[in-house]
């Protein structure tokens, strides 16, 4: 506890970027749910390596009550926040951000993007995405295929068995 509380200071107020991104590092391999305040205010920092690093550690950390705090990343300039917001959203099934989700995957600036949206409605698995999964099922990227499926698999409904087996 003691070691994560001294990760936590310094990926809160460290002056070197450097340190706070180990930090901010260190404690997602640690789980160090103590200093979940101090990861999350590492995500309003303008250094994109330390967001991302702090996106990373939420994810280990796997603490559903920081879900809501990662959502207004999903409009964030940088692509490789984005897509890391999007998993991090989709892997703490924040079901209250998925009107934001379908938003990033409705404005995708890349296949990358739009993959990473697709899976993170997968992992949230509203049956209202059951239509945008359908129409998913016929793209040209396999990474987008297998999100819509594994959509439609979440979703569970029994009409959709043979489009997955498809």
């Amino acid at each position: 506890p003691e070691v994560i509380a001294a990760l936590g200071k310094i990926a809160h107020g460290a002056a070197s970027l450097e340190a706070r991104t180990n930090a901010t590092r260190a404690l997602g391999v640690l789980r160090g749910r103590a200093a979940l305040p101090d990861i999350i205010e590492a995500l309003h920092s303008k250094d994109d390596k330390l967001m991302y690093e702090a996106l990373i550690a939420i994810e280990k950390i796997a603490d559903p009550a920081a879900a809501p705090r990662v959502t207004f990343l999903l409009r964030d300039l940088a692509e490789k926040i984005r897509v890391q917001a999007l998993e991090t959203t989709g892997l703490l099934r924040n079901k209250d951000a998925a009107p934001e989700v379908r938003n990033a995957l409705e404005h995708a600036r890349s296949v990358r993007e739009k993959r990473a949206a697709l899976e993170a409605l997968a992992q949230i698995a509203d049956p209202a995405d059951r239509t945008l999964f359908n129409n998913n099922l016929q793209d040209k990227d396999d990474g987008v295929r297998a999100a819509a499926a594994e959509g439609l698999g979440r979703v569970r409904n029994f009409a959709d068995t043979t489009a997955i087996n498809q």
